[in-house]
């Protein structure tokens, strides 16, 4: 009983303590494998990719296309750090939409409100970017990811945009909203969701034809409202050497997954059951990603606990009985 008690103490002191946690990965776009030197480049940017049309990456270090202030899509700087991604949200020439996807650090709880963030604000480039102002730019949430070849489809929903019409050129807007989790969403994806016809617009500068594109940067989802409606990259995040450690699927039947980011030292799994007893143990553990069976463990309710530099970290799973 000591032992439980114990577990069920570090367990809410890793909830509470991790409320301010942004489940986006590389939410400012600051972390690059490639240094992008084009369009249709956001994959460069560590944790993003397309999830529909060929969005883009910007980041200081670009030299062409891509370079901040000054690229191919206007002249803006950054809102924090160094980069930012671009997608178009709307065009003239044919129904167009780019949608910028990552999976998050770990998926969302059913039933759990999650408050989520994002800034933007629209190319300053009147020919070509900026003709035309939209509203609906949002975020929404999948259970599967998307691709350039197997895009997310735009079926007018989302479970965040913005209601107005987002005209500013200078000034970055911060769109951010909440939503009760009604799947374990494992995706984040942002952009235009609403066809053209539930789409409002505005023409910019006396231009005739309607093309947006906006930047995007500062994304964020968190259980603390606070948190999450004020966030901005203060360079400690991504920078840090401090593992991402994500627990999936949770609630689960008869496995769960360990996934690590920033993994540079082995690790050591210990499972325990709702009466504390140890029921699984694997050390030494030194890929990114473990698949660990938990079917034959006979309890709802299992404390993974995961020791890691000589640092304890629990985490609470529920197992669904078939």
């Amino acid at each position: 009983m000591k032992n439980l008690l114990l577990l069920l103490c570090l367990t809410l002191w890793a909830v509470c303590g991790n409320a301010q946690v942004n489940l986006v990965p590389n939410p400012s776009f600051e972390l690059y494998d490639t240094c992008p030197n084009s369009s249709s480049q956001i994959q460069f940017a560590i944790g993003w990719s397309s999830f529909r049309g060929s969005p883009d990456y910007f980041n200081t270090c670009a030299t062409t296309f891509a370079t901040i202030p000054n690229n191919q899509v206007g002249y803006q700087e950054p809102l924090s750090g160094n980069g930012y991604a671009g997608i178009w949200g709307y065009a003239s020439w044919g129904f167009y939409r780019e949608i910028i996807g990552a999976q998050l650090t770990t998926p969302l709880i059913i039933g759990q409100k999650y408050y989520v963030s994002f800034e933007t604000v629209l190319s300053n480039q009147a020919l070509g970017y900026g003709s035309c102002a939209i509203d609906k730019i949002g975020a929404k949430f999948s259970t599967i990811p998307f691709s350039l070849t197997n895009p997310v489809p735009i079926n007018n929903s989302a479970q965040l945009y913005s209601s107005s019409v987002i005209t500013d050129t200078l000034n970055w807007k911060r769109i951010k909203g909440s939503f009760v989790a009604d799947s374990a969403y494992s995706f984040i994806m942002l952009g235009n969701f609403f066809d053209d016809a539930h789409t409002d617009t505005s023409q910019i500068g006396g231009q005739s034809n309607c093309d947006c594109y906006y930047m995007i940067e500062n994304v964020c989802v968190s259980t603390d409202s606070s948190y999450s409606y004020n966030y901005t990259y203060t360079g400690i995040e991504e920078n840090s050497t401090q593992p991402t450690i994500s627990i999936y699927p949770n609630p689960t039947i008869d496995y769960i997954n360990i996934g690590f980011t920033y993994l540079n030292e082995p690790y050591t799994v210990t499972i325990y059951d709702v009466l504390g007893r140890e029921v699984f143990f694997k050390e030494k553990i030194i890929q990114p990603l473990e698949h660990i069976p938990i079917d034959n463990i006979n309890s709802n309710i299992l404390i993974i606990q995961i020791t890691y530099k000589n640092k304890l970290i629990n985490y609470k799973i529920i197992k669904i009985k078939q």
